[in-house]
């Protein structure tokens, strides 16, 4: 069965899912965080595991990451571009993040968040993450 979407609420749901992350991430609510994610969602990343799939593992990476930091993760998203067709949508961006690491470390860099997908069942179904490339931000070591 097919179901028509409105493209702007389906890229105006894409955007609400980058602002929760947003909030998530600087409440350091990993939870949340995971909870956006596809059961199956696949991510890669800057660090090992560079490749990640499934919900508990993405979840045990985003715990790893939050307890890296002593305190506030400082989190913004700037240039995002969102597009979306029917019942698929992507997004890009480049992020700011900024902190202190439990090894007294100072974070303050921008990456890019070159894709962000999501797809929908159709109309009153809820976007999810289904891929992202990279998931975490590196550690300022790097």
């Amino acid at each position: 069965m097919s179901f028509a979407v409105d493209t702007r609420d389906a890229e105006e749901e894409l955007r609400q899912i980058v602002a929760d992350r947003v909030a998530a991430i600087c409440s350091k609510d990993s939870a949340a965080l995971a909870e956006s994610q596809a059961e199956d969602v696949i991510t890669f990343d800057v660090l090992p595991p560079l490749r990640t799939r499934g919900r508990a593992e993405e979840a045990a990476k985003i715990r790893a990451w939050f307890d890296g930091y002593a305190g506030d993760i400082g989190f913004e998203v700037q240039d995002l571009h969102v597009a979306a067709d029917g019942d698929v949508g992507f997004c890009s961006f480049v992020y700011h993040v900024r902190g202190t690491l439990t090894t007294g470390g100072q974070v303050d860099r921008r990456c890019a968040q070159p894709s962000v997908s999501g797809a929908s069942a159709g109309a009153g179904s809820s976007c999810t993450t289904t891929s992202r490339f990279p998931s975490t931000p590196p550690p300022a070591e790097l």
